[in-house]
């Protein structure tokens, strides 16, 4: 079994809090874009109409 440690510390030359900022960020998108692919599935899975052939 692995020995839990401290957290190995990160330091790419941007400060916490605007790594904190930019991870807000990205997870807006990334649940934007999620939700943004289900409709469209959801519409692509719904198509109907006359020249619609099934």
């Amino acid at each position: 079994m692995a020995r839990k440690g401290n957290a190995t510390q990160i330091n790419i030359g941007i400060s916490d809090k605007d790594r904190r900022k930019i991870a807000d960020g990205l997870s807006r998108l990334l649940a934007d874009t999620f939700s943004l692919y289900l409709k469209t599935h959801n519409f692509h899975w719904n198509v109907t109409g006359p020249m619609f052939n099934t």
